[in-house]
């Protein structure tokens, strides 16, 4: 339970007085309009909170509870360890540079700072369930012999494409770029990839290993110069290499944080583990009848002060939010 301090009272007395005045602004306000009947904001943030709003309360109230368990370890998430989780992280779902993020976020409907919560909220539940994990050099050494392969940095090769509806415009766009065309103009006038058009094309490095079939095309192929089309999904492609990425083999002494980290994880406590404990020790109140069941997971009590007017859960929404 948190006590609430004079600054806050008055802050939530101020809200209390403007709480009406802002949802009759919230009323006026249209998110879209449907053959001339509108679609209030109000109704929106409303079907967002009966729809989606348990999972949200959930993620609200377990990184609150982890952000009080780190600091009561004396333990905190710096800006190195963020900015090596979202290295890592972009490794994993094969995003290679700030393009291929941009198009994750627009794809996905996620933000920027969303993500990097996301990953906060692994990192801080990563050093809850391994800080009293020690780790020896050579645990670390034999780690890293046994997975040197995996760390090692593979050769990649820079590109970009332009992608065409069909072969006779691809063919059309290669005589121009042999007649020393402009490659970022044909990009932007002929290409039909969204994904990469609003980057001259760019693809960021491409490993080698991921270029299949490719490969040795595009080794042929010198700085700038580009290929012939390629049949690619129903369209036809021309790749352009811009450069080369040679391949890197793993160093101990650079990977050590990254391999110190690995291994803690697999000595120490699952993340689902020390979830479970954050829940188990929690004191949770939670104010909102719809939301009620999401308590189960805690030492829940109910508020005593209800509106009677407070809305219940809609239908078909019981099971949102289960743990």
């Amino acid at each position: 339970m948190f006590k609430l301090s004079h600054h806050s009272i008055m802050r939530l007395c101020l809200l209390s007085c403007c709480l009406p005045l802002l949802m009759g602004c919230l009323q006026k306000r249209n998110v879209a309009v449907v053959n001339d009947q509108p679609v209030t904001r109000a109704d929106f943030v409303e079907q967002l909170e009966a729809r989606h709003g348990m999972q949200t309360l959930d993620w609200l109230i377990l990184k609150s509870l982890t952000e009080q368990a780190l600091k009561k370890g004396g333990l905190s998430v710096s800006q190195e360890d963020l900015q090596q989780g979202m290295t890592e992280w972009m490794q994993v779902n094969n995003v290679p540079n700030d393009q291929a993020f941009a198009e994750f976020l627009n794809q996905s409907g996620m933000t920027e700072k969303e993500v990097r919560e996301d990953i906060w909220l692994n990192l801080a539940l990563d050093k809850l369930a391994t800080k009293d994990v020690k780790v020896s050099d050579a645990e670390m050494k034999d780690f890293f012999q046994k997975r040197k392969k995996d760390l090692d940095v593979p050769e990649a090769f820079v590109l970009a494409r332009i992608v065409c509806k069909d072969k006779a415009t691809a063919d059309k766009v290669c005589k121009k770029l042999d007649e020393n065309g402009s490659w970022n103009e044909l990009v932007s006038e002929y290409s039909i990839d969204e994904q990469t058009k609003a980057n001259n094309g760019n693809t960021g490095p491409v490993p080698v290993t991921a270029l299949g079939p490719l490969t040795a095309q595009i080794k042929k192929l010198e700085n700038g110069d580009h290929t012939n089309p390629i049949p690619a999904s129903g369209a036809f492609m021309i790749i352009k290499k811009t450069s080369e990425r040679p391949g890197q083999p793993a160093n101990f002494d650079k990977a050590k944080k990254a391999i110190e980290r690995e291994v803690k994880r697999n000595k120490g406590k699952s993340q689902q583990a020390v979830v479970q404990e954050l829940r188990k020790q929690a004191k949770v109140e939670i104010n909102i009848p719809r939301f009620l069941q999401l308590g189960q997971a805690f030492g829940v009590q109910q508020s005593k002060d209800f509106s009677p007017t407070q809305p219940g859960p809609p239908p078909g929404d019981s099971k949102l939010g289960k743990s």
